[in-house]
């Protein structure tokens, strides 16, 4: 099953650059001269994104990767940032002429599945010709957001040629986005700690506290904790003795218990 991840020949915004999500830095290299068009990212921007989305982007590859053995149609997936940027293309026995870094935002590109799932923060469906733009055209397409913590983390987009029948494909998007939010939460730093410091809200911590308490949780000494932020280690001492006593607990091990992601 030929597998690409790259975006591909003849695209209107490309000069024939390959692209390798997994790689960041060889997609900004190859970036040439659209940094001054609204509806594309420009170099450095799309590196930033690349760079920020990197662990996020690695589960979701495996997670497509394992399902694309149980598609027999041509297909491909487009997966945007939260703003509605191209990350990554992956086609199986098909090519998609799209450009990393090209917005799929509906004020730059009119209706597709992924400006209405960013409008809307629904599972959406266009079909065909309810495309506005001739990339999408001959194509149906379903997009999931992808959601952590009540944080968009990107849209993940399944398209087929117009003839196929989707229906099939709505469920699996569904199970799809559940596989990877679950992953994303217990193996991306970022969004565990952001789940963490949401739980951290209920007990009325100060940030130095939540910060603290965090590190804490990472299982940090208090030397190491001192020096990571500066501080005395009696100063760590005195902030985890309150952060016991705001959450009712009166051990580490009780304390890992209740904040366990």
């Amino acid at each position: 099953m030929p597998v690409t991840t790259n975006t591909v020949r003849n695209s209107p915004l490309s000069n024939e650059s390959k692209f390798i999500p997994d790689k960041p830095m060889e997609v900004a290299t190859a970036i040439t001269s659209h940094s001054n068009l609204e509806n594309i990212l420009n170099k450095d921007d799309l590196t930033t994104s690349l760079n920020d989305m990197e662990e996020a982007l690695s589960i979701i590859h495996e997670e497509l990767q394992n399902l694309s053995r149980y598609i027999t149609s041509p297909h491909s997936f487009i997966f945007a940032g939260p703003r509605g940027y191209v990350l990554s293309v992956i086609n199986i026995n098909t090519q998609m002429d799209i450009e990393l870094g090209t917005s799929l935002d509906s004020s730059h590109i009119g209706r597709n599945a992924i400006g209405v799932a960013k409008e809307t923060r629904k599972l959406s469906i266009v079909l065909g010709r309810e495309h506005r733009s001739n990339l999408f055209r001959g194509y149906s397409c379903i997009c999931t957001p992808i959601e952590v913590s009540n944080r968009i983390v990107g849209f993940l987009n399944l398209m087929f040629q117009q003839a196929e029948d989707i229906t099939f494909a709505i469920p699996m998007m569904k199970q799809l986005s559940n596989n990877i939010e679950d992953r994303l939460l217990k193996f991306c730093s970022i969004y565990q700690k952001e789940k963490i410091f949401i739980m951290f809200n209920n007990y009325n911590m100060t940030p130095r506290e939540k910060e603290i308490a965090y590190v804490w949780l990472k299982n940090l000494s208090c030397e190491e904790i001192a020096s990571i932020h500066s501080i005395s280690v009696h100063t760590v001492r005195t902030h985890v003795k309150r952060i016991y006593s705001k959450t009712n607990t009166f051990s580490k091990g009780e304390f890992f218990s209740k904040f366990k992601v």
